[in-house]
């Protein structure tokens, strides 16, 4: 398998594979689909030395990376979540879904009339940005009365409302021929066999800095971390 190497732009700048002497390899690698979410996690292994020497490719390997590969004809494009790095390896923990729908919020709802999804969609305005359009529709003629008293990341409401019209769902990424990200597609079937768990894991961090003082991109990375656990815990008991 060839894994592009992409930079905090999405610009393409390596590849890693394991049938090319001349790049990069990897190990431990383990993808992971979860349709009940929407979502996918791959978690692999970089050895940052060959022959004794600390190899260039290292310095492309950061937090900020991001990775790309085909599987089955469908592009997928991963976010690196956690980064764990010793003297002689990388190993990163990836996660789909788009960012921004990982750190945006919505609205608490008020509402006592029963609607499609389009309409829960557009009150909530859960996909209406340029990236990411609705394709299959399987649920577009049901409808349900559905109320949220507090706010939250669009993801979370997004996977609130899909379930309760008892479906699952998939973002289908597809990418340019230079590795930058091209549109995000939202598919919604009827659930069949994947089982839906209601409750998300709850995380409680201790943190020796209040909130105020956090970075953004720290705040981020502890919103990305909550839902990589989540799905990866989802994994273990599947």
């Amino acid at each position: 398998m060839l894994i592009s190497i992409h930079d905090h732009t999405l610009k393409r700048v390596g590849f890693l594979s394991n049938d090319d002497s001349e790049t990069p390899d990897f190990k431990d690698d383990n993808f992971h689909r979860y349709l009940a979410q929407g979502t996918s996690t791959f978690v692999f292994t970089i050895n940052k030395i060959k022959n004794g020497v600390v190899q260039d490719y290292v310095q492309l390997l950061n937090e900020r990376a991001y990775f790309s590969f085909q599987y089955e004809g469908e592009d997928f494009l991963f976010d690196s979540v956690i980064v764990e790095e010793d003297d002689d390896k990388i190993t990163f923990n990836c996660l789909t879904l788009n960012l921004e729908m990982r750190n945006e919020e919505v609205k608490a709802l008020k509402n006592t009339a029963s609607h499609n999804i389009q309409w829960y969609f557009d009150q909530l305005g859960l996909i209406n940005f340029a990236k990411i359009s609705l394709g299959i529709n399987q649920v577009e003629n049901y409808t349900r009365v559905i109320n949220y008293d507090s706010e939250d990341t669009k993801l979370a409401r997004l996977i609130s409302v899909i379930q309760n019209f008892d479906a699952e769902f998939e973002f289908v990424t597809k990418l340019k021929r230079d590795g930058t990200l091209d549109n995000i597609t939202l598919n919604i079937y009827k659930k069949m066999m994947v089982a839906i768990f209601k409750e998300l894991v709850k995380i409680e961090m201790m943190c020796f800095y209040p909130l105020a003082k956090m970075s953004r991109g720290l705040i981020e990375k502890l919103k990305s971390l909550r839902y990589l656990i989540h799905f990866m815990s989802l994994g273990k008991m599947g």
